[in-house]
């Protein structure tokens, strides 16, 4: 028996059984994997060898490495498949992530992959496509399980054991009469029970739910602040679906995605997936209009020549000290707006005036000593120390209030801080300096 050390021996002989067609071997080894592993070995095969390894697996085994694929890869594997195994895949896939796969696709292309589901499923995923984006009913799941308040601990687990492998988690168990939610119960507490206990003995009638309109980034605050597993989703107090802890991780990372682009300003041009023509077309614009702004400080440049040599001497000092002042308030604004909403704002505010108070004084009073050092010229000292102190709290304010007073995102960004400092830091200075 051969002993497999690493994933590079463990690949190569999936490879060797794959090419002999050593089926057998192949899938013992194959489907011990984790999924993410299935599709990295996946990843490595030509197209001849991929149409071997779907023969080797079921649709079924196949749908949840499918599940994993990004949705542009989906659509290139599903002209790969046959007819009836593409149809059977899609047929395998939880209801959530066929939802996550159609909605890639404008109205009139899914009907192609809806009419590969059975009338069940199908009226499901078209129930949820009709959800907004970015809502709990978009990420959440139907695959749960419910039982009943006068059903006991023992005909519960018997449901559980029966009913648990279509479900997407079997942790907690919903307690529904006449269709409404009424209770929680965690597989936990049913093991713990007596055989005879009923769920309405032991379970938990003040939940936390959330509506099927919610946003989704309210749903990650409420699981991460509750250290929930599921959230359960209603309408008019009608259970129709849960988020589960990984749907929560995915929303994550698409909510980190997009703020990492709008703090640049890219946002909606990060990904690869993105073409030359979005990428330039949504940077260019951004730029454009930071251009438009950096005229102002050349104009007045331009009309104060006679200052020119000061101006080059402490122009970027300041404007470097303000526009990390105004970086650091965004930032902060954008993480208290994220948690608070507009709850926050009176307290931000407050405490950010204080700290840039503190902030502009410090750094006013060193900038304005090193211009003495270099004039010997209490008066430009002076005015130098007026105009970092006014650039650092404009730009405090400024940073602070961005989140808040602009939509468009392209204008609440770190460069977008740093262009208004910069115009900020020479129309003070100037203005100063002519007095």
């Amino acid at each position: 028996m051969v002993t497999i050390k690493n994933w590079q021996e463990y690949s190569y002989y999936l490879a060797l059984h794959l090419k002999n067609g050593e089926q057998v071997s192949f899938r013992a080894q194959f489907l011990t994997l984790h999924p993410n592993n299935q599709l990295a070995f996946i990843y490595m095969l030509n197209e001849h060898s991929r149409e071997k390894l779907y023969r080797f697996i079921t649709p079924t085994e196949f749908a949840e490495i499918f599940g994993r694929m990004e949705a542009s890869e989906q659509q290139l594997v599903l002209e790969e498949l046959e007819e009836n195994y593409a149809k059977e895949t899609v047929q395998a896939l939880p209801t959530d992530e066929m939802v996550d796969f159609l909605s890639e696709f404008s109205i009139s292309n899914r009907q192609t992959y809806l009419h590969k589901l059975d009338q069940s499923k199908r009226d499901k995923v078209k129930h949820m496509l009709g959800y907004g984006a970015s809502t709990a009913g978009a990420i959440m799941t139907t695959e749960f399980i419910t039982a009943t308040p006068e059903q006991t601990t023992v005909e519960v687990l018997r449901h559980v054991r029966q009913q648990g492998e279509h479900a997407e988690t079997i942790y907690y168990i919903y307690i529904v009469e006449q269709e409404q939610l009424c209770g929680v119960v965690s597989l936990k507490d049913i093991l713990l029970e007596s055989d005879a206990a009923t769920m309405a003995s032991i379970m938990q009638d003040k939940m936390i739910t959330v509506e099927s309109d919610t946003d989704q980034e309210t749903v990650l605050h409420i699981v991460r602040d509750y250290d929930l597993l599921a959230l359960p989703v209603v309408e008019q107090g009608k259970l129709v679906g849960i988020v589960t802890v990984d749907d929560v991780m995915d929303v994550y990372y698409e909510e980190t995605e997009e703020d990492f682009g709008e703090m640049a300003s890219v946002s909606g041009a990060i990904d690869l997936e993105v073409g030359t023509k979005k990428a330039t077309q949504v940077r260019l614009t951004w730029l454009l209009r930071m251009l438009v702004i950096s005229v102002i400080p050349f104009s007045l440049i331009y009309f104060y020549q006679q200052q020119l040599l000061i101006l080059a001497l402490f122009i970027p000092i300041i404007a470097s000290i303000a526009g990390n002042v105004g970086t650091q308030a965004l930032a902060a604004s954008l993480r208290v707006k994220e948690q608070e909403g507009k709850a926050g704002f009176a307290k931000l505010l407050k405490r950010d005036s204080s700290s840039a108070i503190i902030i502009g004084c410090v750094s006013a009073t060193i900038v304005a000593i090193l211009s003495y050092v270099v004039q010997n010229d209490n008066k430009l000292a002076l005015q130098i120390f007026s105009v970092t102190y006014g650039a650092v709290m404009l730009s405090s304010v400024i940073g602070t209030l961005m989140p808040y007073v602009f939509k468009d995102s392209a204008y609440v960004s770190s460069p977008a801080v740093t262009t208004y400092s910069d115009a900020i830091t020479t129309a003070l200075l100037i203005m100063v300096l002519s007095f």
